[in-house]
């Protein structure tokens, strides 16, 4: 394949920061209902106030799904039926059943569809998922993550906060990251939740603590803040040979032995979620984070929320 072919589906300014890890690609075709963002980061693609127009009207390989959560399942069903590959910026889709069906459609085309979830992709993340695959962990019996910032406050009046387009709040904005990475280090799923969810007078939930177990054996516990006097972030896990800490958007790592620091290797940077995209349509590469880890998500949001709101522990569906 020469050039990558890319149409954006949604034009937020954070893709300006990210539009140049499209190593080998180009963006060939932009759709935004605004004209000044359209112009602003894809000042030379064709533009469009309508995505489905885009996908009738340009030959594209791959489309990037960065609109608001609640058009996620559509622009990336819509999509697939044009025939294209997706990455879409997270989280995936906001409910379970769209998660189900998208992964569905993903299998039945036969097109990649992968999460621009930053940490996954991270040279620390590899390495601890490759220590973890070569038992030099040991069995995992414990993760924690915290999630902490000041969101409310960035983006109140936003879409963001609209519970429709939003898909919730903080926990399935800022907070997806940490339940990716969760799952993802682990490589474990949750069967059971019991959760507490404040709203503090909003429509969106803007502080969450959870406990919960995973099917491989181990424990673990959450807590997102949307509302917080600053940032803090991290993940610890411990396993039976050793433990860490991490970044939940990758950046930095830990190991903690006993009672003695484990030297950390120096790593090279590696690519982004959006280099391994290209490199997944130019047939080099495999995607590090699929349509199924989005279904997984998905289930463990919900019973995040359904436990807050029943007040009780509930099953994890899936």
């Amino acid at each position: 394949m020469s050039d990558v072919r890319l149409g954006l589906i949604g034009c937020g300014a954070h893709l300006a920061r990210r539009l140049p890890f499209f190593t080998g690609a180009t963006v060939v075709a932009a759709a935004d209902p605004s004209p000044d963002a359209r112009s602003t980061i894809a000042p030379t693609a064709a533009g469009f106030a309508d995505h489905r127009e885009m996908l009738a009207s340009v030959d594209l390989d791959g489309v990037v799904v960065a609109s608001p959560h609640g058009l996620h399942f559509r622009h990336a069903t819509d999509a697939l039926d044009a025939d294209c590959h997706v990455l879409v910026y997270k989280p995936m889709v906001t409910t379970s059943s769209e998660a189900i069906e998208l992964e569905r459609l993903a299998r039945a085309s036969g097109r990649v569809v992968s999460l621009a979830i930053e940490g996954l992709f991270t040279a620390e993340f590899r390495h601890i998922f490759a220590l973890r695959d070569a038992g030099e962990l040991g069995d995992i019996r414990l993760v924690t993550g915290l999630c902490a910032q000041r969101w409310l406050a960035n983006v109140r009046g936003t879409w963001r906060t609209d519970p429709a387009l939003g898909g919730g709040g903080n926990l399935i904005d800022s907070g997806y990251h940490l339940l990716a990475s969760l799952l993802h280090l682990t490589g474990q799923r949750p069967t059971e939740v019991c959760a507490y969810l404040d709203r503090r007078n909003e429509q969106i939930d803007l502080e969450v603590a959870a406990a919960f177990r995973l099917d491989g054996g181990a424990l673990g516990s959450l807590a997102v803040s949307g509302d917080s006097q600053g940032m803090e972030e991290g993940i610890y896990l411990t396993g039976t040979k050793a433990s860490l800490t991490t970044s939940i958007y990758g950046q930095r790592l830990a190991f903690i032995t006993g009672w003695t620091e484990r030297e950390v290797p120096s790593l090279e940077p590696v690519e982004t979620a959006e280099e391994n995209f290209v490199r997944c349509l130019r047939g080099e590469a495999e995607t590090l984070a699929g349509p199924q880890l989005g279904v997984d998500i998905a289930h463990f949001f919900e019973a995040i929320v359904r436990s807050a709101e029943e007040g009780r522990p509930v099953r994890v569906a899936g």
